[in-house]
């Protein structure tokens, strides 16, 4: 994902905030762990990797297929993982602080 930054086949921005969230879930899950809990993979976390995937996919191969724009398919199904990515981002952020106060 990072790699298609420099071509501008992906913004910069949608880029930093996937990657962010992506660290800082495994730091959320790191400090759950050194607390005995676990946080478990969520199903928005699941959709969110599958839509990531199969966006990179296409956007990677970029061009038409069967009179089908892969570019476009691949941002349009990259802004999905995108806001997947935020929402449940939130829901890990939720989920461990409620584990933490309860």
């Amino acid at each position: 994902m990072i790699a298609l930054v420099p071509g501008r086949d992906v913004p910069v921005g949608m880029v930093i905030v996937i990657v962010g969230r992506e660290i800082a879930v495994t730091g959320l899950r790191g400090i759950a762990v050194s607390q005995g809990m676990v946080i478990a993979a969520s199903t928005l976390g699941k959709y969110k990797t599958v839509f990531e995937v199969v966006a990179v996919s296409c956007l990677i191969v970029g061009t038409e297929f069967m009179g089908i724009n892969l570019h476009q398919v691949g941002m349009g199904l990259f802004w999905i993982a995108l806001l997947l990515a935020v929402v449940s981002g939130i829901e890990y952020f939720k989920r461990f602080l409620k584990a933490v106060i309860i």
